[in-house]
């Protein structure tokens, strides 16, 4: 209803001090839309504002639809100003609708730094074009550095560093109105803390170029279905005890994707329930079209499900639950590892064991299960080794022998299960934006620690030149999940509501930790040689978390 109006009155009895208000809708005729005026678009064409709306000339009028086109022209990020209105008209069985438009600059730059504990200082630099060759086409050079400038810990996997850019060029209205299109080369250089450090600049270990592609189909704010296909070169470093290690691969990743469910709020909401499925594969394309064996060959599949409730007008529960199993595939999966090395599964034999790192899941840190540091939750590799001289004599100080590294990487495993539950509750005398949280949280990764296993230190490979055992040497992995292997936190924080989000202090503490979850590296490495005592702490069951966002 186009000319739908409102009237109220209201009589007021002083007397019994009471009012009578009365409200009077006439709601008009119902309208054809006969008109669209398009007006405060200078670069950007009739053509490129029309297909982003919902409603077009002989459509019954719909405030609903747009309402819908006006967040589309939004999401174009091409105008900052996008107004719809019914302009004063006769009140009949026709009705023009005025389109107001301003456009937003067709060039900017943004520059943006950041801080987290296993990446340190970050920067991100971009320059974009928002209407590159008209359609609304948009163009980004992306340049960005995870630098590990004051990053690390002694308690958790070393830094990670990153080197990249990337051209993306973004498509809307990809054949629907709905679609859209990304199309992003890049190039990075990365060093991974899941692999080996190397003597190249800034410890690099991996190179990888490549493209992606994906499609969105957007469902509703903050809602989308999307896939992507990703084709890249890697190209993996490491030196390996007594040789140096160079693994270059291909990697052909399909995944789809979702982002599904209603809730009251998009940043912080109070009740709904979302759901974020996925699944992958890999090596698909190398296997349809006979391409040869692919370097990773692989599904994988997950779901994550949050429910927010509230319990009444302030305190809300929120509870999470989360799955993922990933199956290898082809030559992952039928890869033996070498004779004497003690590795059950090709997975944790090089170089596989490294290809697979990014891929397999972990458990652990500020979204996760709190009383563990990023990764952690699950067994270990111990990355600590000692100092020697030039002769290969262990150098001792007045603390005892030294050591290097002094960390631990984190395994990760084929399957996960994990889950939270969370009360909110505020806060009394400091404001609304401030809340307080209790929580408990439970995950399982399904790699364990094998105590079958003998680990040597080196083994001969073909030829007889030396070949480093597998550094993952001593774990298994079927998959399986056992409900005794389960690890439990619990623990409390303070939330402070901002415009973008939760800022968030955590503290969580783990009620079942595993023996090296309580000892530092360092005493974990020199006990296992005999060096030392065990030094278990119960402060080292203590996991502090600074994030922003929801938990889940």
């Amino acid at each position: 209803y186009a000319f739908a109006s409102l009237e109220t009155g209201v009589e007021i009895d002083s007397v019994l001090a009471a009012a009578d208000i009365e409200f009077v809708v006439d709601p008009g005729p119902r309208a054809v839309v006969d008109t669209l005026l398009i007006e405060g678009n200078r670069r950007v064409g009739d053509r490129v504002v029309r297909r982003e709306l919902p409603i077009q000339e002989g459509d019954l009028f719909s405030d609903e639809k747009l309402t819908r086109g006006q967040r589309a022209l939004f999401g174009l990020n091409l105008f900052q100003v996008a107004q719809t209105e019914v302009p004063e008209q006769p009140r009949d069985s026709t009705v023009t609708v005025r389109i107001m438009l301003r456009e937003a600059r067709l060039r900017y730059v943004t520059a943006e730094t950041g801080y987290a504990a296993q990446t340190g200082v970050t920067m991100e630099g971009q320059w974009s074009h928002r209407n590159i060759l008209g359609g609304a086409r948009t163009l980004t050079a992306l340049g960005e550095i995870d630098s590990g400038l004051l990053a690390g810990s002694r308690f958790h996997a070393e830094s990670r560093r990153l080197f990249r850019t990337s051209t993306a060029l973004a498509q809307p209205y990809f054949l629907v109105s709905r679609l859209g299109a990304v199309f992003e080369p890049f190039v990075q250089f990365e060093r991974d803390p899941l692999l080996l450090n190397t003597s190249l600049p800034f410890s690099i270990n991996r190179r990888e170029f490549g493209l992606n592609s994906t499609l969105i189909y957007e469902l509703s704010p903050f809602r989308a279905i999307s896939f992507r296909y990703g084709f890249s070169r890697a190209t993996q470093f490491a030196a390996r005890r007594v040789t140096a290690i160079r693994d270059a691969y291909n990697k052909s990743v399909y995944t789809l994707s979702g982002t599904l469910g209603r809730t009251d709020n998009a940043l912080n909401p109070v009740s709904g329930v979302l759901l974020r499925p996925f699944v992958e594969h890999a090596g698909l394309l190398e296997q349809t079209l006979g391409l040869g064996a692919s370097g990773l060959e692989y599904f994988k599949a997950g779901l994550d499900v949050s429910a927010y409730i509230p319990l009444n007008a302030s305190v809300r529960l929120g509870v999470r639950l989360g799955a993922g199993r990933l199956w290898p595939l082809g030559q992952s999966r039928s890869s033996a590892a070498a004779d004497g090395t003690g590795l059950r599964d090709p997975l944790f034999a090089v170089p596989l064991e490294d290809r697979y790192d990014p891929v397999l899941f972990y458990a652990g840190g500020a979204s996760d299960v709190r009383g563990w540091n990023a990764g952690l939750l699950g067994p270990k590799v111990n990355r600590t080794d000692f100092v020697r001289d030039a002769t290969g004599a262990v150098v001792h100080d007045t603390s005892g022998p030294r050591t290097t590294s002094e960390v631990f990487e984190p395994v990760g495993g084929k399957s996960r299960l994990l889950g939270s539950v969370e009360v909110r509750l505020p806060l009394p005398g400091l404001g609304r934006a401030f809340h307080a949280a209790t929580f408990v949280d439970a995950g399982r990764i399904s790699a364990r620690y094998d105590a079958s296993a003998t680990c040597p230190n080196s083994l001969q490979g073909q030829g007889g030149s030396p070949q480093a055992a597998g550094m993952q040497c001593g774990i298994s992995d079927t998959g399986s999940l056992g409900l005794d292997r389960f690890r439990f936190g619990a623990g409390a924080g303070i939330r402070y509501e901002t415009p973008i989000g939760y800022a968030r202090l955590d503290l969580g503490f783990k009620l079942n930790p595993d023996d090296l979850d309580v000892q530092s590296p360092r005493n974990a490495f020199l006990a296992s040689r005999g060096l030392q005592e065990p030094d278990r702490r119960a402060a080292r069951r203590l996991g502090i978390h600074i994030s922003l966002g929801q938990a889940f």
